[in-house]
């Protein structure tokens, strides 16, 4: 996971999260609720809900394009080779 997929996590949170409590003031102000606020609590609760099961499916999908690093270089450090040599080896023995 790279930094740009944390902040398109964070981005899909906070905005569902904003249009719950919203959609929730909207309602309040239409019916006149305003000792309470019942349905812009609701609408936060709900939309913190949304917001969390789109991270959620979105972790679990690997839907991680945006900012992903993807799978690591073959020709990296951190990989072996296919013939098993490993890289640095065959160079410090001089056999390249």
């Amino acid at each position: 996971m790279g930094p740009l997929w944390v902040a398109r996590a964070g981005f899909e949170l906070l905005v569902s999260i904003f249009a719950g409590a919203l959609a929730g003031y909207w309602f309040d102000r239409k019916t006149g609720n305003r000792f309470f606020p019942l349905f812009s609590l609701t609408g936060f609760l709900l939309g913190s809900a949304a917001g969390m099961l789109l991270v959620y499916r979105a972790m679990q999908s690997g839907d991680r394009s945006a900012g992903s690093v993807g799978e690591p270089d073959p020709g990296g450090d951190e990989v072996a080779r296919k013939d098993g040599k490993d890289r640095f080896t065959e160079k410090e023995s001089g056999k390249d």
